[in-house]
């Protein structure tokens, strides 16, 4: 699936929640600095399009941390 990045919000100097729009339906995530995911967010900024995206709770509108995504340029 495919998002768009809305904001970052800093949490604590390793946590962050990264908030994307995915197809008018604001989903979230968590990232956690030194986690083996983090590597896969790093570099992203709002406003970036990202494909790879996956539910890790559709619901709960949470995207999985460990999707493997791509900036879309």
């Amino acid at each position: 699936m495919i998002g768009k990045v809305k904001s970052i919000i800093q949490f604590a100097p390793k946590k962050s929640r990264v908030n994307i729009d995915v197809n008018g339906v604001v989903g979230k995530t968590f990232i956690v600095d030194g986690n083996v995911n983090s590597k896969y967010w790093k570099g992203v900024k709002v406003g970036d399009c990202l494909s790879g995206l996956d539910w890790f709770d559709e619901e709960g509108k949470i995207i999985d941390a460990d999707s493997k995504i791509v900036v879309l340029k």
